[in-house]
Parts: C-alpha cells; sequence; structure tokens
C-alpha cells in the first residue's frame, strides 16, 4: 500500500490561484496556507500577473516539501531547528538531483534548493512575528539560527556583495550563483519538426492546432513560456488585424519578465492562424458547454476544464514533447531551449545580413539587434545565444529563406495533424463496419 504524503490543491477565488494544504492524513493544515495566502495578496498588488503566479508556486512547493519532510522525521513545525532544516537541505540536494527533470548539475540543484530554503526562512519569520503562530524559533542564537527577524537596519552584511545573504539564510548553498556549468541546449530544426510531428498525434483537434500555434510562437517569435500563457484573444481582434503590415502583426504581450512592455512582430500568415484558432476557439467552448467567463478572454485554453493554462502548463507540455522525441531534459532541453534556437538564428541571419552590407559585425553591435527581439534590455543577458558571432566563419541563411522554411514546416505540421485526424476517423470506421458485418452475421446464423 502506497504511504500517503501531504498534498496540496489549488483553488482559484476570483483573483488568483492559491494552494489549500493537507497533512499526511488528509487534514487541512491551515498555517502554511495563510502564509503562502498572505505572499499572494502582496504578489497580486505589487506584480505581474506571471510573478505573481510564480512565486505563489514557489513558496507552496517549498512548504510542500518541507511539510512532507517533518511528518516523515515525526517533528512537527514548530519543533524545527537548524539540524532539522540542514537534513532536510541535504535530502532535498539528492531529490532534485535524483528527479527526471534534473540536468544532473549539482550547481543548478542547489540554487533550486536555495530557493526552497529560504521560503521555508521567511515563513519562519511571519510565523514568529506577524502571524504570533509560534515564539522564540528563529532569530539569532535560536533553534532557527537567522538575522532575518532583525530589522533591516540592524542586519550585519558583509562588505562583499553575497548572491545569497548567508545572514538571512545561513543553511543555503554558497558558489553555485549564475549558469556556469549548466547545460545549454539549442533546438534544432530537426527538433522541431518531431515536436509538431507528434503534436499531430493528439486525438482532439483543436487541443492539436493548440500545440502547435503554441510551437510556432516559441521557435518563430522566441517568448518566454509566461508571455505565451498569458495572451488574450483580444490581442488579435479585428481591429488590431487591419492595422497589421505586410511584415506582420505588432503584438505587446501584457505580461513580460521585469514588467517590460515591449512590441514585438509576429508574421502575418501566423497572426492569421491565430485568429482561424480564435474562430474555432468559440465553437469548441460551445460545444463543451465552457463559457468566456471560464475562458478569461485567453488564448490558450485547457482542454479538460476551458480554463486558461496553469502557469507552468506550456513548460510541461513542451518538456514531454522533449522527452517523447528522445531529447532528455538532462541536457538541458525544454521550452527555453526554442528560444536559444531563436536567438542563435536571429542573430546568425543578422550577421550575414551586417557582412554583406559591409557593416559592423562587433558581438556588441550584431545582439543589440537580437536583445530587441527577445525582448531584453542588456546584451549580457544573451551570453548563450552569443555563439552565432563567435562562429562568424560559418555563412548562415538568409532571413527570407529561414521564414519561407519555417511557413512550409508550419503547413506540412497542420497538414500532418489532419491527416492524422482522418486516420482516426477511418480506423474507427473499419471498426464499426466490423462490428455490423459481425452483427448481420449472427442474424443470418440465427435465420437459418
Amino acid at each position: 500500500m502506497t504511504q500517503r504524503v501531504a498534498v496540496i490543491e489549488w483553488v482559484d477565488n476570483g483573483t488568483g490561484k492559491v494552494p489549500v494544504f493537507f497533512d499526511r492524513k488528509y487534514r487541512l493544515f491551515d498555517p502554511f496556507h495563510d502564509y503562502v495566502a498572505s505572499v499572494a495578496v502582496r504578489k497580486r498588488l505589487a506584480a505581474p500577473q506571471g510573478a505573481y503566479a510564480s512565486a505563489v508556486e514557489a513558496a507552496a512547493y517549498a512548504l510542500l516539501a518541507w511539510l512532507r519532510y517533518l511528518e516523515e522525521s515525526k517533528v512537527t513545525w514548530e519543533r524545527a531547528s537548524d539540524g532539522t532544516l540542514q537534513q532536510f537541505r541535504d535530502a532535498a540536494l539528492k531529490q532534485v538531483l535524483g528527479s527526471l527533470r534534473s540536468k544532473g548539475n549539482e550547481r543548478t540543484a542547489k540554487r533550486t534548493v536555495n530557493v526552497r530554503l529560504q521560503w521555508i526562512y521567511r515563513y519562519y519569520r511571519w510565523a514568529q512575528q506577524d502571524a504570533g503562530l509560534c515564539k522564540g524559533v528563529i532569530g539569532p542564537g535560536l533553534a532557527i539560527n537567522s538575522a532575518i527577524t532583525q530589522p533591516k537596519r540592524k542586519r550585519q552584511r558583509s562588505r562583499k556583495k553575497r548572491e545569497v545573504d548567508l545572514d538571512l539564510y545561513p543553511l543555503c548553498f554558497t558558489g553555485v550563483s549564475g549558469t556556469a556549468g549548466g547545460t545549454q541546449y539549442f533546438a534544432t530544426a530537426k527538433d522541431k519538426q518531431r515536436i509538431a510531428e507528434f503534436f499531430a498525434k493528439g486525438a482532439d483537434p483543436f487541443i492539436v492546432e493548440r500545440n502547435q500555434i503554441i510551437l510556432e510562437l516559441s521557435d518563430r517569435i522566441g517568448w518566454r513560456a509566461g508571455t505565451i500563457t498569458y495572451l488574450t484573444i483580444d490581442a488579435f481582434n479585428e481591429e488590431a488585424i487591419e492595422k497589421a503590415e505586410e511584415d506582420g502583426l505588432v503584438v505587446t504581450p501584457s505580461v513580460q519578465k521585469l514588467a517590460y512592455q515591449n512590441s514585438f512582430t509576429i508574421p502575418l500568415t501566423l497572426a492569421l492562424r491565430i485568429v482561424r484558432h480564435i474562430e474555432a476557439r468559440q465553437r469548441w467552448l460551445a460545444k463543451h458547454k465552457w463559457t468566456e467567463k471560464q475562458a478569461q478572454c485567453r488564448l490558450f485554453l485547457s482542454g479538460k476544464t476551458g480554463r486558461p493554462l496553469g502557469g507552468k502548463t506550456i513548460v510541461q507540455l513542451i518538456g514531454g514533447a522533449f522527452r517523447a522525441i528522445g531529447v532528455v531534459a538532462k541536457i538541458g532541453a525544454g521550452h527555453h531551449s526554442l528560444r536559444r534556437k531563436f536567438a542563435d538564428e536571429s542573430t546568425r541571419d543578422d550577421l550575414a545580413a551586417r557582412r554583406s552590407m559591409g557593416l559592423s559585425t562587433a558581438v556588441e553591435d550584431v545582439m543589440h539587434a537580437t536583445a530587441k527581439r527577445l525582448g531584453q534590455r542588456n546584451i549580457a543577458s544573451q551570453t548563450p545565444y552569443q555563439r552565432a558571432v563567435r562562429d562568424g566563419t560559418r555563412q548562415a541563411e538568409s532571413h527570407r529563406l529561414r521564414a519561407e522554411l519555417q511557413e512550409t514546416e508550419a503547413l506540412l505540421a497542420t497538414k500532418d495533424a489532419k491527416i492524422a485526424a482522418l486516420e482516426r476517423q477511418l480506423q474507427e470506421q473499419a471498426k464499426a463496419n466490423k462490428a455490423t458485418r459481425a452483427a448481420k452475421a449472427r442474424v443470418r446464423r440465427a435465420t437459418r
């Protein structure tokens, strides 16, 4: 018999999802719920929707992991100490390194564990100082040693800039900041083609098209998963399409990293494909008796509920597709590798164009154009993408040829989806015909 563990259920009160915690006996566990709800209130007022979901989920899953460990160790949260927290840290590191999604990189895994530890420290500060749920548990020299309970003006900090403030989070791993040592996988055109073919095998044509449009936006626009998740149908209304120029439709997503308000150009053929998807979306909602109130005007919806996709759904969707085609997560394959592919190809195109026009091919000159397309302000953020410039002796494809190739690939993927749907219909019809013939044969035998 499988041993029960603590769980969370997500509920939406109309302003955003918050978790409800249940211990291993499925009893409500209010302290952790109340804390995450307080985080949700602050983030809802001060952060864009994507940042809100990210913070709330990070806090929730950190405390869920902590609750499961405490119950396994038979320690109540009020009786936890530095020793308990250190044992949890070491166990969490092993768990992260051993998980299916792990890249097998210890430095990356330690950063993940540090995030959990920081949320746990913050919870204890809240429980002791704000909620009055415990006393004398966390603070300098107490069971959980930390200066997090001290006013900021009294906190002692090293003059040297730290990646983690060890006065506040003493048990966090050190020396793990940055991306050095992590695997940076760049998706390939073959990867994209195989993922499109994988999506085409889906049973619901509407969801097949949804997934393939998500793939196109990730690959051809280079958007982050959070930006795509929160796109609305209003961005592709009739008025916007009428204003579109030959280059494409200009869209300013409502959710961008650091609350930027950057605008991006979507190729007109892709924009019109999205418009057709929106038209099908209305029929699909009506078929399932779901309403626009449930859909919240979001472009991409859950096939199970008709509600907007969750904050991590696109990351999980693309990550699962990479695994399905045999590209494992441990080499860094996932949604962001499509963004790397876009940046790499975009940089190569710009490099080739500048070379042909006799313009500067210095890194900073080439990367500024890529930064604009990526929605970044600082070219220092593009370290993983600069291989195209360093590899300047190779001739990149022209932008025109690449765009034509992308259009052809998208068209083939759509046809593959239609062919797969027709094949399913033929198989179902063949089964029905076989059943009919068998029934007629039985009748004939019975009437002889």
